[in-house]
């Protein structure tokens, strides 16, 4: 099973469509859509859009329905308010879908299907010349009934010609890259294969960088820690000698004031031998 990117088939609904395609009214999808929308069939689920303008098919993402296909339950989109504007100017769109597609079986009489997951609106900023506004990237997603905005990475260098610019919508992202940055289709598949993401000339000269970078902040981080370290060392060799500086000074004044007792000793024996020797002969009447 392969993916394919294709363009959405949209069908705008008007009023017969509302009543329904037969007398008895049994298309029960049309008689739960409201007037002036347009229906975007997706897998398991309906999105209605309301069309403001039908003849430039002005879109206002602002009234958007879904209808389950099996219970025909029809609700509001799940949206949130991190991803999603509190109110979306109406506009003219280019929708791209994101579909699961099985080619089919002649042998086992299988016929091909589509499964469209999403649906991506982009979108238009003018249409002479066509040009497409890539800050406004909206998706309809059927898994889950929602809708959000989608962020939109920029790899084409600053004033790259319109017609130049690539819309890369992938399941990690969407990016703006260049046709002659982009892969070649058999570098896609290999990938695909192999499980990478097949990336472009502007993403590879992007993680490049980005390693680089990463690189010199590891070395300056190392570098950094070895600088500590040797000031570490330097205080431990200089804390080690002022001990040793201070035992020193400690032992010199120790014997220092040993001999000084010793010889205030010696002083005052003698004194006292040379008072005895001298006292011996007087006689104290």
């Amino acid at each position: 099973m392969t993916r394919a990117m294709r363009p959405t088939v949209c069908s705008s609904v008007d009023s017969q469509q509302a009543q329904g395609d037969g007398d008895d009214g049994s298309n029960a999808l049309a008689q739960k859509q409201p007037k002036g929308y347009r229906v975007f069939h997706m897998d398991g689920c309906s999105f209605l859009v309301k069309e403001v303008d039908r003849e430039s098919s002005i879109l206002d993402l602002n009234d958007v329905y879904v209808v389950d296909s099996v219970t025909e339950e029809t609700r509001r989109p799940t949206t949130n308010p991190d991803t999603m504007p509190a109110s979306i100017p109406p506009a003219m769109y280019h929708d791209v879908e994101w579909a699961s597609f099985f080619p089919g079986n002649e042998f086992e009489h299988k016929e091909p299907i589509t499964w469209v997951l999403k649906v991506y609106l982009i979108a238009i900023k003018s249409t002479e010349p066509y040009e497409l506004d890539f800050d406004n990237v909206f998706v309809l997603n059927a898994a889950d009934g929602s809708i959000a905005q989608c962020p939109v990475k920029r790899l084409a260098p600053p004033g790259t010609p319109e017609d130049m610019l690539q819309i890369r919508i992938r399941e990690h992202g969407i990016t703006i890259d260049t046709s002659e940055s982009l892969p070649d289709p058999e570098t896609v598949v290999q990938s695909k294969l192999d499980g990478v993401p097949a990336m472009s000339l502007l993403e590879q000269a992007l993680e490049e960088s980005m390693d680089s970078s990463d690189t010199e902040d590891d070395t300056r981080l190392v570098t950094r820690a070895e600088e500590e370290q040797e000031e570490d060392e330097e205080d431990m060799d200089e804390d080690a000698f002022d001990e040793d500086e201070d035992d020193s000074l400690s032992d010199f004044l120790t014997e220092v004031d040993d001999d000084s007792d010793s010889e205030f000793d010696d002083d005052v024996d003698l004194d006292d031998d040379a008072f005895d020797d001298d006292g011996a002969g007087e006689d104290f009447d």
